[in-house]
């Protein structure tokens, strides 16, 4: 499975980097800031945090991950970390920049290819003041801060500013060139992160049985769940090549219940991007479709952690972006069309 890691600085908008990378089809594992190159293992690439701490306060930060040449990333305090670790200076500004800035871009770089200019969210005090070297500039703000940086012959780039946000124009664009770099395929869903959570579950509980990716997702379709099943759920291997029956009752429940929390953050994310006068007609419109939509029992459950919220699963998977758009098309201005 093509991975992207994230090591998280303590930044507040953590979860929201991976569910904008997950929403291109690249699953995302977030950990701790101080991991070791060897804990992140086989990656397509790295996205580094931003967050409270000062280049003065120290950091823990595993150098060695600046010399894998698996493409990198560094989002406001990591920008500023790979700067430092790379040979580079970074003091703080007489004052810092925050708050919507305009900045300029250099189209000609890999990270910001069909873009030169927008306006980015910044939230810093910090800045780089010396180049680490064999890098150079490739953004600047109006006041002339460099804003985004990158190596000149690895992988490697840094943004000052926060490209997760919706405040920042072309943000979306920018984490996708970034995976494109990364040559992620973005064909992850979410129904395969189940498949393979599954998948591992029950190879780790009966390692004697002979599972397969398929096998799982087969029992995934017909029996996936959230909350308490009524009956068990039972898959037939094969034990050196005999036919048998185990029970994966609990394995499925964990594995159907481990996005949930992913699912729900999404949602209030999704709400807090409308305009305020529109967020209570979102909440009481809610539609989850795709193969995860076919857990029985997830809308009860979102229902209940979720109470403010109306959630409706898509019955049919194959017809639910079609079904979403009917949905919407009433809402829809009519100058909207033409614009198109």
């Amino acid at each position: 499975m093509e991975k992207i890691a994230i090591l998280d600085f303590g930044s507040q908008y953590t979860q929201l980097i991976a569910r904008r990378t997950r929403s291109l089809g690249v699953y995302t594992e977030i950990l701790p800031g101080d991991s070791s190159a060897s804990a992140i293992g086989e990656v397509k690439g790295v996205l580094l945090s931003g967050g409270p701490r000062s280049m003065d306060d120290g950091a823990d930060f595993d150098k060695a991950i600046l010399d894998s040449k698996t493409p990198l990333l560094g989002i406001c305090y990591g920008m500023q970390l790979m700067n430092h670790f790379a040979g580079g200076q970074v003091k703080s500004l007489p004052q810092g920049e925050y708050g919507r800035q305009e900045v300029e871009l250099d189209g000609g770089s890999p990270l910001f290819r069909g873009l030169d200019e927008g306006t980015c969210w910044m939230s810093h005090r910090d800045s780089i003041s010396e180049l680490a070297p064999e890098y150079s500039i490739v953004g600047r703000s109006a006041d002339g801060i460099p804003t985004a940086i990158q190596h000149e012959t690895r992988p490697y780039f840094g943004v000052q500013f926060h490209p997760e946000v919706t405040h920042t124009t072309h943000g979306t664009d920018i984490l996708r060139n970034f995976v494109e770099i990364c040559r992620c395929s973005g064909d992850w869903k979410l129904g395969d992160y189940i498949d393979e959570q599954l998948l591992k579950l029950v190879s780790e509980k009966y390692p004697e049985a002979d599972f397969t990716l398929n096998m799982v997702r087969r029992a995934k379709e017909q029996n996936g769940f959230v909350g308490s099943s009524k009956r068990r759920v039972k898959i037939t291997a094969p034990v050196e090549g005999k036919p048998t029956e185990f029970d994966i009752t609990d394995e499925m429940a964990k594995a159907c219940e481990s996005p949930l929390p992913a699912i729900m953050e999404t949602v209030t994310d999704l709400i807090a991007s409308f305009d305020p006068e529109f967020q209570e007609g979102v909440r009481q419109n809610i539609i989850i479709a795709g193969g995860g939509s076919q857990l029985k029992g997830l809308d009860a459950f979102l229902a209940s952690e979720m109470p403010d919220c109306k959630f409706t699963c898509i019955d049919d998977p194959l017809h639910a972006g079609a079904d979403g758009a009917l949905q919407l098309a009433p809402d829809i201005p009519d100058e909207t069309p033409e614009k198109l």
